[in-house]
């Protein structure tokens, strides 16, 4: 797979919404802290704030861990370990939370990606369970935002029976994604440790009874709210753009890890 680098116009127009999404909760204001509020019901499987008419709910679907040998394969080896070290990360594994975004603005009912399911790790495909603990119908959802076609990303598209999980939602994909994972032979043009991924994906994207709208650049999935590309992750990762209220708030799936 060939190295993406975001352009300067992708940069410049993620940095113009960073404000929204990239101040710490130790460095808001005082009033900031005490319009959110405490997580629901002292929940920690799900935490719930507003901007603008927009109500949003981060969702749990769990967390796993994986291999650090994984992680920055491109890096220097030392300059790797420095880094862990320097930052307080474990030098053999890295833990993930995986955890999704549930927007209501307007009439639409928005989730941005649907999780592992029960095909992942035994310590993750939570969603569809946490999403009821917040007082959240999951048939209710009008749109699922899939950011990219990772497995804690898409395969809980699919039930134990292998029926689409959420068979009312419109289902938006990034089309350069969508076309990535589908291209002929893609399993036996990807590393070994990688083939799973390649099986699950075009599982979950050619999944019975499911149709997909496909994004480009602006994409509007319901009026203030509208996907943007953040290649990288993957050849067609994108992120959502949510706007209400004069504020901006970018959903960036995994455009940034560790960050």
């Amino acid at each position: 797979m060939p190295l993406i680098r975001p352009t300067r116009r992708d940069i410049l127009r993620l940095a113009a919404a960073m404000p929204a999404f990239a101040m710490p909760a130790f460095a808001m204001p005082a009033a900031a802290r005490a319009a959110i509020g405490p997580p629901v019901g002292d929940n920690p499987s799900h935490f719930r704030f507003t901007m603008g008419d927009a109500r949003l709910t981060i969702i749990s679907d769990g967390w796993f861990t994986q291999p650090m040998s994984g992680q920055a394969i491109n890096a220097d080896a030392d300059e790797k370990l420095a880094f862990l070290k320097a930052h307080f990360l474990d030098l053999e594994s890295n833990y993930a939370h995986t955890n999704h975004l549930y927007i209501e603005l307007g009439d639409a009912r928005v989730l941005v990606d649907i999780g592992s399911g029960g095909r992942f790790a035994s310590t993750s495909g939570m969603l569809m369970g946490n999403l009821e603990a917040a007082g959240i119908d999951p048939f209710a959802i009008t749109h699922v935002a899939m950011t990219h076609a990772h497995p804690d990303h898409i395969w809980g598209i699919r039930d134990d029976f292998d029926e689409v999980t959420l068979p009312d939602a419109e289902f938006v994909i990034g089309e350069r994604e969508y076309a990535y994972w589908l291209q002929d032979d893609l399993v036996n043009q990807v590393p070994e440790v990688k083939q799973q991924f390649v099986v699950g994906a075009v599982n979950s994207l050619t999944a019975d009874g499911l149709e997909w709208t496909m994004a480009a650049d602006g994409h509007e999935v319901a009026p203030g709210i509208r996907m943007i590309p953040t290649p990288g992750h993957t050849i067609g990762h994108m992120s959502v753009q949510i706007d209400s209220g004069g504020d901006t708030l970018l959903v960036l799936g995994d455009c940034m890890t560790q960050a």
